[in-house]
């Protein structure tokens, strides 16, 4: 008899509250498990990001000038922490049309993650780039009318 099999028959043996306890472990554990593959997917279509110590620095202000600037796509994690996708920076300054981008979807959007996802995701009025991707080939107009079209769809 496996491992496995030997813990089903203890448990089937077990008192009903150390089953219940059982469950509820295994429910956690899986919850746990598909936030982390969450995390992951979201990671891989993200790529890195910036803390607001490391934007400050790059843009020469301060952690408070960050916080406060418009324009910046800034997402709280699941732990409570604020980053700065590194996809809209080019270099040491933000990429060219990504504030404007990010403030014409800002008031419609239910949330920066879905300006991320956006802006991260391919899309085929760009012949399958994303909008990061095009803004830094230089379609900046191409992509804000997109941007306000998608506005204007989330907010009917």
């Amino acid at each position: 008899m496996g491992r496995l099999a030997e813990l089903e028959r203890r448990l089937e043996n077990a008192p009903k509250s150390l089953r219940d306890f059982a469950d509820q472990l295994a429910d956690q554990l899986s919850r746990q498990l598909d936030q982390h593959a969450n995390d992951q997917a979201w990671a891989d279509q993200l790529g890195a990001a910036y803390t607001a110590g490391q934007v400050a620095q790059l843009l020469g202000i301060t952690k408070r000038a960050v916080g406060q600037r418009r324009g910046l796509l800034r997402l709280k994690q699941r732990n409570g922490h604020v980053v700065y996708p590194v996809v809209q920076f080019d270099g040491d300054a933000p990429l060219k049309g990504i504030d404007e981008t990010v403030v014409t979807l800002d008031p419609a959007a239910a949330d920066h993650w879905t300006i991320a996802s956006w802006l991260t995701g391919p899309n085929p009025d760009l012949d399958g780039r994303t909008p990061a991707q095009a803004l830094r080939n230089g379609d900046r107009d191409r992509v804000l009318a997109l941007a306000r079209r998608l506005a204007n769809a989330l907010e009917r």
